[in-house]
């Protein structure tokens, strides 16, 4: 990764007219907590400054909410008391809205309110069943429903589609952002039966749209939520504002959402500047593949052509002013998936309104194609067929990983045309390594992947970011979190500067296991702090301190298991991976039994350890263990059920399948003892 490669020249906000604004809260002070809504009234004021670069060493000196930042000036929200500290630091402050709530009073009377949007959204839901899902991801800070439409052909069903998610009013007064996702949420469901294009939009990708993530804020007037808190900083990666990531329910419920949905392409809108807002927003480092991200950003720009109302630049996001736990960056950071911040004017009028929303639905219906061009696949078990949680990697070009839908096996990574090497690691079965993997120039290239179990029982790799939060000043990163990830391979994540975190999901399907001796080992320089959970938004249970290349015993937190593991950095900690154990394979300690999951009708008889199979074929049958071995063939009796006498088998997993018919299997035993 270099700086700006591939980048545009810089772009700053162009002047105009502000009667409101609203933007991002660039609230970055590591140790002041956020204690609610600022006293006093509001105003919109403009900063004098010498130069662009004051814009960065300023909001960590104040609680500065940035509207604008130009070169030689900064729009913001402050109360009195911060005009008087601004003005003590040397700045020259000009009012340039009195009273911001009785401007947005006025000024907003023509956006729908609230009740209106569940109202449209419930009957979208109602009136297009066949394409529609209405959903509440969860309840706001003031227990207001935060809801969401599920937009994608058979939207009952789990499709492995990939997912583009639609974001309005992480501010609650911005309420255009509200308006485009409204619009476009309409545009879908009113134009799939008539227009073509749309309809294979709707079949082929499924949309998440959400336009009011922020009820509080968007019922209030306000830019926070109904806990005083700015959205757009409480996400995890990257985070600097708050003790802890996702300190909010509305961020939960939308993290929850990428969790069960993992997005392949996401736009979150806000207000009042002209930008397509590209990554990132915590570094001036650009991530890979930036020239094709900056291509893409014009490609949106291009689509929202028209007067100088809608038509939108790019703008690379530190650039214009530097954010920590964005949306945008959590998004890319934990999932790999491209996303970016769009910034539209919010106009008073309701013709203005409408431009804006019919600009805006066109660039969506253009690029919403591309998200599924790239690599997509399915990763399952080659014996069961089960989809598998996996971690999809790209070392060469090397381009940010990627992980599958754990209940569908299914990912879909959007990558620029070329040659790639792709990897595929799922813990507990052999990695498989893919090269010369071309990706077309339009659409996408199919790669299923089926995984094979080792013989023995392997170690297990943590595979997966949470959130990562690296206290530096001057926000030069040493490797990057993925680096952190999979087997050590020398490629270090550097943690520090002290306090910085790096929070796992170690896998969804394998945690660590409390078993004899050490359960874990950290592969790292430096000295840490190791910690584990069960719920990572909880209580953490220490392991204690590591320096260098150092195991953990689980007993020490007094867990059997855990699924989420943190490391702090206590002095210049460099991370290469993590090792550990997960549950064994077989269990020789119980007394035997037999228990079963049967795709055909399986009848254990305990008493004489014996399995009845009903329900095959003629023939023979073979029973294979876990890892895909025969065990057993046996031939099917012309009457009767197919009898298996287990008495000498290990206990394990075993499944039955059926010479001739399929390599799946058609039914699952459990023996234990």
């Amino acid at each position: 990764m270099t700086k700006r490669s591939g980048r545009v020249p810089k772009l700053r906000p162009r002047t105009g007219a502000l009667r409101f604004a609203i933007h991002h809260w660039l609230f970055v002070m590591i140790t002041l907590a956020w204690a609610g809504p600022r006293a006093g009234v509001e105003r919109i004021v403009r900063i004098d400054i010498p130069h662009h670069d004051a814009v960065y060493s300023l909001v960590r000196q104040t609680r500065l909410a940035v509207i604008d930042a130009q070169d030689r000036f900064i729009t913001a929200y402050a109360d009195d008391e911060l005009i008087d500290r601004l003005q003590a630091l040397g700045y020259q402050v000009t009012i340039l809205v009195a009273d911001y709530q009785k401007q947005a009073a006025l000024d907003l009377v023509n956006y729908y309110t609230y009740p209106e949007v569940c109202s449209i959204m419930n009957r979208l839901a109602l009136g297009h069943p066949d394409i529609c899902r209405l959903e509440t991801l969860g309840l706001s800070a003031g227990n207001r429903p935060i809801l969401a439409l599920k937009v994608t052909a058979n939207p009952t069903v789990e499709s492995g589609r990939p997912v583009v998610r639609l974001i309005g009013a992480h501010h609650g007064n911005e309420k255009i952002s509200t308006e485009v996702t409204l619009a476009f949420m309409q545009l879908l469901c009113d134009s799939y039966p008539t227009s073509p294009p749309v309809r294979s939009l709707v079949d082929n990708r499924e949309f998440w749209i959400v336009p009011i993530l922020n009820p509080d804020g968007h019922v209030a007037n306000s830019r926070s939520n109904g806990a005083g808190v700015d959205l757009n900083r409480d996400y995890g990666y990257e985070w600097e504002l708050y003790p802890r990531p996702f300190t909010q329910p509305e961020t939960r419920a939308l993290g929850r959402n990428a969790e069960q949905h993992p997005p392949t392409l996401e736009f979150a809108y806000h207000a009042t500047a002209r930008y397509c807002n590209y990554l990132w927003d915590n570094t001036p480092i650009d991530p890979p593949d930036s020239a094709w991200i900056i291509a893409l950003s014009q490609r949106y720009c291009d689509s929202t052509y028209g007067s100088r109302l809608t038509q939108l630049v790019p703008i690379n996001g530190w650039d214009w002013y530097e954010v920590h736990g964005s949306c945008q960056d959590n998004t890319f950071g934990v999932y790999g998936a491209l996303a970016w911040t769009i910034e539209t004017q919010q106009p008073s009028t309701r013709v203005k309104i409408d431009s804006i929303c019919r600009a805006h639905c066109r660039a969506l219906l253009d690029i919403a194609t591309i998200a599924g061009w790239g690599v997509s696949g399915r990763v399952y078990d080659s014996v069961t067929g089960r989809p598998l949680f996996a971690r999809v990697e790209f070392p060469a070009p090397w381009r940010w990983n990627t992980n599958t839908n754990p209940n569908t096996g299914t990912f879909h990574k959007m990558l620029a045309p070329g040659s790639y090497t792709v990897r595929v690691r799922a813990n507990g079965y052999n990695p498989r390594t893919f090269t010369g993997v071309v990706v077309p120039d339009t659409g996408a290239v199919v790669l299923d992947v089926a995984l094979t179990r080792p013989d023995t029982e392997q170690l297990n790799y943590v595979q997966k970011i949470v959130a990562v939060q690296r206290v530096d000043d001057n926000h030069v990163l040493a490797g990057v979190a993925p680096d952190g990830l999979g087997p050590p391979d020398s490629n270090f994540y550097v943690l520090g500067p002290y306090p910085s975190n790096i929070i796992f999901d170690v896998d969804p399907d394998a945690p660590i296991h409390n078993r004899p001796g050490n359960d874990l080992t950290v592969f790292a320089t430096g000295s840490y702090t190791v910690a584990v959970t069960n719920d990572w938004t909880g209580t953490w249970l220490s392991l204690g301190t590591g320096t260098g290349i150092q195991s953990f015993d689980l007993a020490a937190a007094g867990l059997d298991s855990a699924r989420f593991l943190r490391l702090t950095d206590n002095g210049s900690a460099a991370l290469d991976g993590i090792s550990y154990r997960g549950r064994p394979r077989t269990n020789t300690e119980q007394p035997l039994s037999i228990t079963l999951q049967p795709l055909v009708r399986i009848v254990p008889s305990v008493a004489n350890n014996r399995v009845n199979i009903f329900g095959v074929g003629p023939g023979r049958v073979r029973i294979v263990d876990a890892a895909g071995r025969l065990v057993s063939q046996l031939p099917v009796p012309s009457t009767g059920p197919l009898v298996w006498d287990v008495s000498g088998q290990t206990p394990g997993v075993y499944f039955c399948c059926q010479d001739g018919w399929s390599s799946l299997p058609l039914g699952k035993l459990i023996i234990t003892r």
